[in-house]
């Protein structure tokens, strides 16, 4: 057997989009109980991508109520900026908010966290002695 979970969004407007979240199959005669309905991870997945589209679609909506970018000259299409930590889900909100290209960049402080771990790994490698190591045999732990 086979099923297919389809989700059914309806806008204030009146527009119906529809979108197919998962499909599932399973045998149609099974061996133990345990192979009756979804497992964890297929339960994780139909839930995020639940999750993930009922988002966007808020916030598209929202977008559409809150044209507060348009006041600033912004006409749909054109390309935002997305200033966030790295993470891809907000430019990608962003991008279906806007309908537009999206061009992600990083705020300064995770800019300077970057860095600083650079310059840090670069000090590490141009260190003009490193420290010194003792060998394994020197190196000795009382454990009683």
């Amino acid at each position: 057997m086979q099923w297919t979970v389809r989700l059914e969004a309806r806008t204030s407007g009146g527009e119906v989009t529809t979108s197919e979240l998962v499909t599932f199959s399973r045998p149609v005669v099974v061996s133990t109980l345990a192979e009756v309905g979804l497992v964890l991870s297929e339960t994780k997945a139909l839930l995020a991508k639940l999750q993930a589209s009922m988002l966007c679609g808020q916030v598209a909506e929202y977008a559409a109520r809150h044209r507060a970018c348009q006041d600033q000259g912004w006409r749909e299409g054109d390309p935002v900026t997305a200033i966030s930590d790295g993470d891809p889900a907000l430019p990608a909100l962003v991008r279906s908010a806007t309908g537009g290209p999206v061009e992600p960049i990083l705020d300064w402080f995770h800019l300077s966290m970057r860095v600083h771990h650079v310059e840090q790994v670069m000090g590490g490698l141009c260190a003009v002695e490193p420290p010194p190591l003792a060998p394994l045999d020197h190196a000795q732990i009382d454990v009683e």
